[in-house]
């Protein structure tokens, strides 16, 4: 069932609605019906969406009383800000609850997960492409097993606990229906992505974002002086740490992915695989075109949430070339 609408039939000219979760009436409304028995209601997603965002995952009662018949109805609904298909089934089924749907580029040294709701015993596993002397040899690994408890799954599919020979090029998770893959590529290294991030999407499930481009510190000084007996001195220094960002090139379906970042309401800077300080989005630029030769990358800015933006972080150590460096003599 969708959130968003309520279409009511009745014979009668009121009926009250009624939506409740574990008990707790979040919506209760007499409605007029039209000349031809209808009520409608729109835009019921605003109702569900402060409960809905805690579980993720969650069922609401909808009770509909017209004096003459009572009807009531349980849903189960799935936390989404986006557009998806319409059918609870397929979206749950055959989906990672991220918007990543095509390869995602990522380095050795990346964390990463997947989300899934299940409904049944469900095998995650890893198909791994290795090179070994020259050849490229296939691998299976079983990362875990699933059972359903009626909460989002959260699997850690990072490159580093996966069991392979050589050197890994690329590996594709599955789960059910469910597939991801992920390309390994030798210019990325997480210990100079700059900034490296957890964001939660537009399923309420957080991924990871590492940036390749250039990094710009410009922090923002604003200074309360006052003299006092010939001395004219700062007693006050107010502080914004201004940040500019770029992605470092993106493929097509990277792309689309990161329209989804943007829209984010939650970002952290990601230290040491663990969510560091929460940041605060402020501006961002991801137009792109059709051009045969266009290689699309994002500029956005940023700063700290906190007040106090005296921030020090030791997560990454200090070095000679900046993000723009190809490794050509590494």
């Amino acid at each position: 069932m969708r959130a968003d609408d309520l279409s009511i039939t009745t014979d009668q000219e009121t009926a009250v609605v009624t939506i409740s979760h574990a008990g707790a009436e979040l919506y209760k409304q007499t409605l007029y019906a039209n000349p031809d028995g209808s009520i409608r209601l729109s835009d019921l997603a605003e109702i569900y969406k402060p409960t809905l965002r805690k579980k993720l995952v969650d069922t609401f009662t909808v009770s509909i009383d017209d004096g003459a018949t009572i009807y009531s109805k349980d849903i189960l609904l799935l936390y989404s800000l986006g557009a998806g298909p319409a059918n609870f089934d397929v979206l749950t089924e055959t989906y990672f609850l991220s918007p990543m749907l095509g390869v995602k580029k990522i380095a050795a040294n990346h964390k990463e997960w997947l989300h899934l709701y299940i409904t049944e015993e469900t095998s995650v596993n890893a198909t791994i492409s290795s090179l070994v002397d020259g050849a490229v040899v296939s691998t299976p690994f079983h990362i875990t097993d699933l059972s359903p408890d009626g909460h989002i799954a959260t699997v850690d599919v990072s490159p580093e606990l996966l069991e392979y020979q050589g050197e890994l090029l690329s590996y594709e998770i599955t789960a059910g229906a469910r597939s991801q893959w992920y390309s390994i590529s030798p210019k990325m290294d997480a210990d100079i992505a700059a900034p490296a991030l957890l964001w939660t999407n537009s399923f309420g499930c957080q991924e990871s974002l590492y940036c390749y481009g250039t990094h710009e510190i410009a922090p923002k000084l604003e200074r309360s002086s006052a003299t006092v007996r010939n001395m004219t001195r700062n007693y006050n220094t107010q502080e914004t740490r201004n940040f500019k960002a770029n992605t470092g090139p993106m493929t097509a379906e990277q792309a689309l992915w990161l329209d989804d970042f943007f829209r984010s309401t939650e970002v952290y800077i990601l230290v040491n695989g663990l969510p560091g300080p929460e940041i605060l989005l402020t501006e961002s630029e991801n137009k792109r075109t059709n051009a045969y030769s266009a290689i699309f990358s994002a500029n956005f800015e940023y700063t700290y949430s906190t007040r106090k933006q005296n921030i020090f972080s030791t997560a990454i150590a200090g070095r000679i070339f900046d993000n723009t460096f190809d490794k050509t003599f590494a």
